[in-house]
Parts: structure tokens; sequence; C-alpha cells
């Protein structure tokens, strides 16, 4: 008695999907088919995806060094089922500020407040810039200018003229 076998399994197919997203803002589905004579096949995909909206600025025009100013920052993206990731803050100062949102993300049309403190006098802009789910930045905002101006303290000179007040009058009880 002969065994017939038909190699009906012969054709092994495997497929995998993978997403790779791209800092343009696309992403890219790439399917490879592999069967036993070792062919592949590549299909890919591009979906779009619109960079977020540079954020808004809201806050102060001036503020006094070594204070904190209180900033509000709206985050919007026009897909608007985009989660965004990362917030990019540049104060103007040198000082940079990366939020990762690590452990938390924001959904579009989140406002949020951030505080900074300018150690210098001087003029200032501030501008930020949004990252999307999907790796996409947006454009840097319009830089919203700010004034650290030199202080001049009323109660200083206030405290020096009622100090000489009061020698003056100290002085007059005592010798006159």
């Amino acid at each position: 008695m002969r065994h017939h076998r038909k190699n009906v399994g012969r054709f092994v197919a495997v497929a995998f999907i993978i997403f790779v997203v791209l800092g343009s803002g696309s992403i890219s589905s790439i399917s490879i088919n592999h069967n036993v004579s070792d062919q592949l096949f590549f299909q890919s995909v591009t979906v779009d995806n619109t960079p977020p909206n540079p954020p808004e600025i809201v806050g102060p025009s001036s503020g006094i060094v070594k204070e904190g100013v209180v900033y509000t920052i709206t985050l919007t993206d026009p897909d608007e089922d985009d989660i965004l990731l990362n917030l990019e803050i540049n104060w103007g100062d040198g000082a940079e500020e990366l939020d990762c949102g690590c452990g938390k993300s924001w959904r579009n049309g989140t406002i949020i407040n951030v505080t900074h403190t300018w150690r210098r006098t001087g003029e200032y802009s501030i501008t930020a810039r949004i990252q999307d789910s999907s790796g996409a930045w947006s454009n840097w905002s319009d830089p919203l200018p700010i004034s650290i101006p030199k202080q001049k303290t009323f109660s200083f000179y206030l405290s020096s003229l009622l100090e000489s007040c009061w020698s003056i009058k100290t002085i007059r009880s005592t010798f006159f």
C-alpha cells in the first residue's frame, strides 16, 4: 500500500504589518508576505497627518526679576483626534523647557499653565511648539515679548527718607 501525500501545506504565507512613524507626519504601513519560494511582496500606504497648530501663549508683557510669571498655553491640532505628546518652550533667556508630558499626554484643546522666572533684566521673546503622537512638530508660535525692567524700589527710598528724618529728629531733640 502506497501513501499519497499531497503537499497542500507547501505554500506558507506569513504577513507582517509594520507601522513606521515618520518625522514628516505621515504614517506608512508596510505589508510583507513571505512564502516558501522566498518571494517578498511590499505594499506601502500613506495616511496624511497634519502637524499641530503653533501653541497660543497668553500672559503678561512685563515681570519682575526673580519672580515667577505665569503664562497660559493652548494646545490644538487640526486633526482633532490627535494626542499631543511634547511641548517645547523657548523663554528667550537661554532657558528652554521640554515637557514630555511624561506619564500624561494632552488632548486637542488642552490649556496648561506654565511659570518661568527670569534671573536678569532685559527684553525677551517667548516661543513654543508642540509635537503630536505621529511625531509631527508644529511651527514655532509667534513670539510673545516680555520686558523685565530694572526695579527702583520705592520702599527702599521711603525707608531711607524716614531713617534720615528720624535721625534728624533725634539729633535735634538730643542737642537742641
